[in-house]
């Protein structure tokens, strides 16, 4: 493109070669993006104070003084000179800061000269080499955000300690760099662990609680509860059960749905368990009457496992699933996802139950 009169100075300087593009114009100044040799770079060209559209420019140029008394009389008569020279400290102590937080390691554009009025720094790019997105044009999982909130966080604590406060540190104003895409991958591997750490804990509850009832079962002198091996069905209805929703698995979640395309968790469960001759109630607070409650330490497969928003109220039941053993449960657990295998979790259990032919919850 033809060079802007601003940056043609630049180019005429050496400091560049061409400006390839414009890249965005903002209330302050417009970005170029230029070549350097075999960098490409940015130029920020600030704009003149009668071309700026701030809203309140005080908000701006408030507490920046200047050691010159000529100067900072002319600045506060709002004088030709005074504006041109209140512009170059507004411009200066911008770019100081920025050379400032760069120093101090803060993820900032690197700054490589500043020439009449034109900041030259870093191209910050994502990873396909293009312009990175703001912050506010990209979505993340819970887990992601949470990395980036604990990064911007270590960001902020770096510019304190540098002596700096970000006036505007908004959504609008930061940029998601090809470096963050190793903060997505560390949120993927974070949410991998989170769930093998969630699904490590119920095992331990699991085994803790099958080890205390064995131990006050020897005591008492009766057999020891829960000693199935790991995913043999206790009863031909059972293994029945299992069977049915195993081959179920890959199937979409479709709230209402009951079967044979997709499932919500109870119509999984309902269909399975109908497929072993003992038909359920419709949802998931309901089935859970349909059989005598079952202590975690006494679960075996085929056993409905219950999730509720209070623990004391069993009319707030959510979500049911299907026990496999070895701290393994099968459902249909929401929108978006499939029919799967999943580890026992137990944030929001409220118990379980072991439907019955014979039970009065059974119609």
């Amino acid at each position: 493109m033809k060079p802007p009169a601003r940056l043609q100075t630049l180019i005429d300087e050496g400091l560049i070669d061409s400006v390839q593009r414009q890249l965005m114009s903002g209330k302050e100044a417009m970005v170029f993006v230029v070549r350097c040799g075999d960098e490409t770079r940015c130029a920020k060209v600030y704009k003149e104070a009668t071309h700026r559209s701030f809203r309140q420019a005080v908000d701006y140029t408030e507490n920046r003084k200047v050691k010159n008394s000529r100067q900072a009389r002319a600045m506060a008569k709002g004088s030709k000179f005074g504006r041109q020279e209140q512009e170059a400290a507004w411009q200066s102590a911008e770019v100081d800061a920025l050379y400032r937080l760069a120093d101090a390691g803060v993820r900032v554009p690197k700054p490589y000269n500043f020439h009449e009025g034109v900041l030259l720094m870093e191209l910050i790019a994502d990873a396909d080499g293009a312009a990175a997105p703001r912050l506010n044009d990209c979505e993340f999982d819970p887990a992601a955000a949470l990395v980036h909130h604990g990064a911007l966080i270590r960001e902020v604590v770096r510019m304190l300690c540098a002596g700096v406060v970000h006036g505007d540190l908004s959504e609008f104003n930061i940029l998601l760099a090809q470096a963050d895409d190793q903060v997505r991958a560390l949120a993927e591997q974070q949410r991998v662990a989170d769930e093998a750490a969630a699904a490590s804990r119920a095992a331990v509850a699991l085994q803790t609680a099958q080890s205390q009832a064995a131990t006050r079962g020897l005591e008492s002198g009766a057999a020891p509860p829960g000693q199935l091996p790991i995913g043999q069905a206790p009863s031909s209805q059972a293994a029945t059960v299992i069977a049915f929703a195993r081959a179920q698995l890959g199937k979409p979640y479709l709230w209402g749905a009951t079967g044979p395309d997709s499932y919500d968790c109870s119509g999984l469960t309902g269909a399975a368990y109908a497929a072993a001759g003992i038909h359920l109630p419709r949802v998931a607070a309901q089935q859970w009457f349909a059989g005598p409650h079952v202590p975690l330490a006494q679960l075996q497969p085929g056993d409905l496992m219950f999730w509720a928003d209070n623990l004391a109220d069993p009319a707030t039941i959510h979500h049911v699933a299907i026990y496999l053993g070895g701290g393994l449960m099968l459902a249909a657990p929401h929108s978006g996802a499939l029919v799967q295998v999943q580890p026992v979790y137990l944030d929001g259990y409220i118990g379980a139950t072991r439907p019955d032919p014979s039970s009065g919850g059974v119609r």
